[in-house]
């Protein structure tokens, strides 16, 4: 039914949105390392 399309497409934001944020902080933890190499 048109719940059952509803909650399938939430599922999928959902897992799209938390791999986007672990992305974000991967990148953010690269960057600060980088950061700490240059300031040495």
């Amino acid at each position: 039914g048109n719940l059952d399309d509803v909650a399938a497409k939430l599922i999928q934001y959902q897992q799209a949105y938390q791999a986007s944020a672990k992305m974000i902080q991967i990148a953010q933890s690269i960057f600060d390392t980088l950061i700490q190499g240059l300031g040495r």
